[in-house]
């Protein structure tokens, strides 16, 4: 009988607030529970006892379980929406410092591809003589022949550069040449969505 005694002491001392919960609740339930109910006559005292503090041991263990699952879920929710958020915040850095190391003519170009929804731009190849310009970085940018007629221009589907339209109109030499360019659909989405996010694109 010690034996039994010292192992319910190590027990309840190793789960003290479930087993002071399920002795309370048990106390309870064996207060208000009609001491001529079937169950009671058929167990007898002491096994209701122990059947009740069991079942509400078992309930608790299970919602402390349940609450240590969903403290490790949150926990971890919490670490990738962190690492996520961290993520997001290199890429729309990349994507600023790209821009601000153009020149400014590339970032009106570059401007006007966000605003317009990414129109093909036609213009001359090498348009202003800088080797760096993005246009040339075939990694972010289509870029092939274009073969049309550029009197008869879709303004839905293109845009040109003012010099371009200008000599159009002036009719001062052939429109012959011409190169027709569009960002690469994965990079149009991220200009867009820093565009969109921060209100502009670059630092400054």
């Amino acid at each position: 009988m010690e034996q039994l005694a010292d192992v319910i002491k190590i027990f309840i001392e190793k789960h003290l607030m479930p087993s002071i919960i399920s002795i309370a609740g048990t106390i309870a339930t064996y207060l208000f529970f009609p001491q001529d109910n079937w169950i009671v006559v058929k167990l007898g005292t002491t096994m209701f006892i122990l059947l009740f503090f069991c079942s509400y041991f078992l309930l608790v263990q299970l919602l402390i379980i349940a609450v240590r699952s969903f403290n490790h879920f949150m926990v971890h929710k919490i670490d990738e929406m962190r690492e996520n958020k961290e993520e997001e915040q290199k890429a729309i850095q990349q994507i600023n410092e790209f821009f601000d190391r153009l020149s400014p003519q590339d970032k009106d170009i570059l401007l006007t591809f966000v605003k317009n929804g990414n129109k093909i731009l036609l213009t001359y190849e090498h348009y202003y003589g800088c080797f760096d310009n993005f246009l040339e970085n075939y990694n972010i940018v289509n870029v092939s022949d274009y073969i049309g007629d550029i009197h008869t221009l879709d303004k839905e589907r293109y845009w040109i550069l003012p010099d371009l339209e200008e000599m159009i109109i002036s009719q001062t030499q052939p429109v012959m040449g011409l190169k027709q360019y569009r960002i690469k659909n994965d990079f149009f989405k991220d200009l867009v969505w820093v565009y969109r996010a921060n209100g502009k694109l670059g630092n400054f």
